[in-house]
């Protein structure tokens, strides 16, 4: 290679290298702000509901909200798995398989809130829902409606999503995730205006799923304009991409549900076996410390868009580098930051709750741990989850919680409560870490790990054999191409 030819060779991935990091940057504040609305929310309305409504009403309304969001497990983890392979599929120019991954996300959604609305319908009419959940403030009729309005809000929440995916596909993700996060926002202005206007939960309820209708709809619109090809449609759905993307889309559905063992089941147990102020003292414990968790969070989140599309280009070791460099820089701040919690920690619980909770510094670090690990293996997981190669990983944190849980319970009585809540946090977590870092054979250094395909006789497929071929093109698609799929 000559001299100008290597220069421009040089060049030419310099470039490329600086257009990934400024996505990077760009998914990292997308996200971001998506997080820090949801903290806003969690902090902002809780004192508007209690003013407006008070304490039995509020509590009423928080578990008759909480029967639909059970329900949207039945998504089984579709709509990450499709954004996964939509992208990688778009950066091979293969949009013909964009369009009918993206199409099999819709109708599936499609069909998922046709099952939960029928669920939800059968469940209302069948049940005195009043005497079943023991409401003192919500009549069983208005019980009925409000379930019926929540639950059609969760489906409208459903297809939004499925349009976060077709955003990632298009190379817009952070304009995706900044338009999702005012999702939000808007249930907070509308929520803050019906509580001030004396609104009951029922039109509170109507209310925020007018407001998102119409958000919804504004999101397609978004994402029909800066795609350049049609995709809105369930014409080009198909079964067979549905099956392929089933074993992925399980295994990511296994991280929530991990989640919600070690976080629900361990709360539970501490609730029977401890007194208020202990479970109170650990609650607030574990989400100071999962702050760290957030940072991870929301890097794996911005870069799953660009190990996807860098997959789907056969850029495979630059998407293991970034991976890399990405999970060194957030795992040492994440243990800074833990440092800083552990140190700052009581005193900050302290002022939270007003002097009436106290907690010493060996607690916040023995609850914090499980954050560090986290951080251990979800960062540099994202090369897996974006190329939807995760499934066995996210079994086996599933798995591991289960287990955890399983053992606390058994020896409930031999290991104090806030020291087994603490385990059972921990314990997963590292069980993970030591799966990540030793399940494959291509572990580097920072736990990245790629799994090397088989063919169905068990033998090892090179990585150009997964690039999805190229479809001929015309000459109109040809100049699209060159344009870019954006």
């Amino acid at each position: 290679m000559s001299e100008p030819v290597r220069l421009k060779h040089d060049e030419a991935i310099g470039e490329a290298t600086r257009s990934v990091w400024r996505r990077l940057r760009s998914n990292v504040f997308g996200y971001g702000y998506y997080q820090v609305v949801t903290l806003v929310v969690q902090l902002v309305l809780v004192p508007f509901y209690l003013k407006f409504w008070g304490t039995k009403l509020y509590a009423d309304w928080l578990v008759l909200s909480g029967i639909p969001t059970m329900l949207l497990l039945l998504d089984f983890g579709v709509g990450q798995a499709t954004a996964n392979k939509a992208t990688m599929l778009a950066a091979s120019g293969d949009y013909v398989g964009v369009r009918r991954s993206l199409q099999t996300a819709f109708a599936f959604a499609f069909f998922t809130c046709m099952v939960i609305f029928v669920l939800v319908n059968v469940f209302a009419r069948l049940l005195d829902l009043g005497d079943l959940f023991h409401l003192s403030s919500i009549t069983s009729r208005d019980a009925k409606t409000l379930v019926i309005l929540l639950a059609t809000n969760l489906c409208i929440g459903l297809f939004a999503e499925t349009c976060g995916a077709w955003f990632r596909a298009i190379d817009r993700s952070a304009s995706g995730a900044f338009l999702l996060a005012n999702r939000r926002l808007l249930d907070v202005g509308v929520s803050i205006t019906v509580l001030m206007l004396g609104g009951s939960p029922v039109v509170l309820a109507a209310a925020i799923l007018l407001g998102q209708i119409c958000m919804l709809v504004a999101l397609l619109a978004a994402a029909k304009r800066w795609s350049p090809q049609p995709i809105l449609g369930f014409r080009h759905a198909s079964w067979e991409e549905l099956t392929n993307i089933w074993k992925p889309a399980l295994g990511y559905l296994g991280i929530p549900i991990a989640q919600v063992i070690i976080l629900q089941g361990g709360l539970q147990t501490l609730n029977h076996i401890a007194s208020p102020a202990v479970v109170v003292a650990f609650t607030m414990s574990r989400t100071l410390m999962r702050l760290v968790i957030q940072v991870g969070v929301v890097t794996s989140q911005a870069l799953r868009p660009e190990l996807s599309r860098m997959a789907g280009a056969g850029r495979h070791l630059e998407a293991r580098t970034l991976t890399v460099h990405a999970s060194l820089l957030v795992f040492g701040a994440g243990v800074v930051g833990y440092g800083m919690l552990v140190l700052l920690g009581p005193d900050v619980i302290a002022w939270w709750g007003r002097g009436r909770i106290e907690v010493s510094h060996v607690q916040l670090a023995l609850v914090g741990i499980h954050s560090v690990l986290n951080l251990a293996w979800f960062v540099p997981a994202a090369l897996l989850i974006s190329t939807n190669t995760h499934a066995r990983v996210g079994a086996f944190y599933a798995l591991a919680s289960a287990s955890c849980l399983v053992v606390w319970l058994a020896c409930v009585s031999l290991i104090p409560g806030p020291v087994g809540a603490s385990l059972l946090l921990a314990v997963p977590e590292l069980a993970v870490v030591f799966y990540v870092l030793t399940r494959n054979r291509h572990a580097l250094s920072a736990g990245i790990v790629v799994r090397q395909p088989r063919n169905r006789h068990g033998q090892q497929r090179p990585w150009t054999e997964l690039r999805p071929a190229r479809p001929r093109l015309s000459e109109s698609e040809r100049s699209t191409r060159e344009r870019g799929f954006r």
